[in-house]
C-alpha cells in the first residue's frame, strides 16, 4: 500500500518541482565484473587474469522459513549455483542467517531433490550458515531437465521450493552469455566501463527518486524488457552500449537543483508507460517510449 501511494504520488507529482532526488549510488565492482537480474534470479559474471575462462554464478532469491517453536525466522539462499572455469565444474551453495540467540541444537537440513534422489544434502546450523558442494556437468544438466525441489526440514517440519527446470536452463544461458560479454570487454580492455552498468542508470534513478526498491515492479518490467527483448535485437548491444553511457553524463551535467523534477517526470512519463506497453507485449513500443524519454534528457545537457 505504501509503495502504491508512493507511485501515484510520483504520477500526480510530475510536474510539481519541490520533490527532493536520493540518486542511486553505483555499487563498488570490482573490474571486470558484471551484474544482472533474471526473473526471479541475480547473476553475476566475472573475469581474472590467470582464469581460464569467466566464471558466473546464478542466485535464486532469498527466503524466509519460520523457526519452529520460536517467534523468529531463518533466512536463506534457497538456491546458488556457480561454474568455475578452471575447475570446470559447477557448485552448489546455501548461505544462512540466523536470528540472535539461536544455538547450534537449532540445525536445519538442506537438501536438493530431483526425480526423487537426493542430489545435495547439508546441515545448516548457527556454527555452520554456509554450505558448498562440487557437482558434476551431469548433475548440472539434470536440473535443468528436470525440477529441482528445495527442502529444509527441521526435524519433522519440513518447508521446500521447487526450481523449474526451465527458468533455471534460461538463467544459465544467460548467465554464460554474460560471462562471455565479460571476458570480450576484458580482451579489449575496456573492464573499467562495466561498472557504469550495475549503477546509476536512468531508470534506477527515477524508480529511486520516487521511493521504490531495487525489487520494485517497474525495474523487473525494464530488466526483463532488456533481458528478453532488446539484447535479442540486431541493435540490441549498441542501443544498451549507448544507454550505460549516456546515464552517467545526463546525471553528471543535470543541476542539482533539477533532479527533483526532471526524474519524477521521467519516472511518471516515461517509465509507467512504458512499463505498461511491456506488460501488454508491447516490446517494440515500450523500448521506442523509453529511448525517446533518454534522448530528451540528452537533449537537456547537450
Amino acid at each position: 500500500m505504501i509503495l502504491t501511494r508512493r507511485r501515484l504520488a510520483a504520477v500526480a507529482a510530475a510536474f510539481w518541482p519541490w520533490w527532493r532526488l536520493h540518486p542511486a549510488v553505483a555499487a563498488d565492482l570490482p573490474d571486470c565484473t558484471m551484474l544482472q537480474d533474471f526473473d526471479d534470479w541475480s547473476l553475476r559474471a566475472w573475469y581474472g587474469e590467470k582464469a581460464a575462462d569467466a566464471a558466473y554464478s546464478l542466485k535464486l532469491r532469498q527466503g524466509t522459513i519460520p523457526l519452529p517453536n520460536r517467534g523468529d525466522s531463518l533466512k536463506l539462499t534457497i538456491f546458488e549455483l556457480d561454474y568455475d572455469p578452471t575447475a570446470g565444474s559447477f557448485g552448489v551453495s546455501c548461505d544462512t542467517q540466523w536470528p540472535d540467540g539461536a544455538k547450534a541444537p537449532d540445525p536445519a537440513s538442506y537438501q536438493l531433490v530431483n526425480l526423487g534422489a537426493a542430489l545435495v544434502t547439508f546441515n545448516l546450523s548457527p556454527d555452520h550458515e554456509s554450505q558448498s558442494a562440487q557437482i558434476g556437468a551431469a548433475t548440472a544438466d539434470r536440473m535443468i531437465r528436470n525440477d529441482t525441489i528445495v527442502q529444509v526440514a527441521f526435524g519433522d517440519q519440513k518447508y521446500q521450493v521447487t526450481v523449474q527446470a526451465q527458468n533455471l536452463r534460461l538463467a544459465l544461458v544467460t548467465a554464460q552469455a554474460l560471462a562471455k560479454r565479460v571476458k570480450a570487454e576484458h580482451d579489449r580492455q575496456a573492464c573499467k566501463e562495466l561498472e557504469s552498468r550495475g549503477g546509476c542508470v536512468l531508470t534506477t534513478v527515477s524508480c529511486h527518486a520516487v521511493g521504490l526498491p531495487d525489487d520494485c515492479f517497474e525495474l523487473r518490467t525494464m530488466r526483463r524488457l532488456r533481458d528478453r527483448w532488446i539484447v535479442a535485437q540486431p541493435f540490441g548491444d549498441a542501443a544498451l552500449r549507448w544507454y550505460y553511457a549516456i546515464s552517467p553524463q545526463i546525471l553528471g551535467a543535470l543541476p542539482s537543483a533539477s533532479h527533483a523534477r526532471v526524474f519524477r517526470r521521467f519516472y511518471a512519463l516515461r517509465v509507467v508507460p512504458a512499463v505498461v506497453a511491456e506488460r501488454l507485449g508491447l516490446h517494440a513500443c515500450a523500448y521506442r517510449w523509453l529511448k525517446s524519454g533518454v534522448e530528451k534528457l540528452a537533449g537537456l545537457v547537450s
